[in-house]
């Protein structure tokens, strides 16, 4: 399975860094399926700010920093790496969630009141 990623003997050394990676990221994987659309919904209602704001948060606040906790401040090397990216992202997605949840209800609380 491995060796579909590694094609040389020079890059062959990759291979357990690899199968660790997908062994771990695919955790966050349901995840990605709630909080990336969560923040497409802000460009679909016209807020890209919002859209941008998500994206970043994801990907430079919790990634950044639960990468740094768990690879180099608690020293767990490359696993502690890519469990932070999985914490992080996956802390990220569910906040998002929450979040255009709470914007989709105010969304239909506000058309509530027009149409009565």
């Amino acid at each position: 399975m491995g060796l579909i990623f590694v094609h040389t003997s020079e890059n062959s050394d990759l291979l357990g860094g690899l199968v660790l990676f997908i062994r771990i990221v695919v955790f966050c994987l349901p995840f990605l399926g709630i909080g990336l659309p969560s923040t497409f919904l802000y460009q679909g209602l016209g807020k890209g700010f919002h859209s941008l704001m998500w994206t970043l948060v994801r990907e430079l606040l919790f990634s950044v920093f639960f990468t740094y906790l768990f690879g180099i401040f608690f020293s767990f090397g490359l696993t502690g790496i890519w469990a932070g990216l999985v914490v992080g992202r996956t802390l990220a997605n569910i906040l998002n969630y929450i979040f255009a949840n709470q914007t989709l209800n105010h969304l239909s609380l506000e058309q509530s009141d027009v149409v009565s």
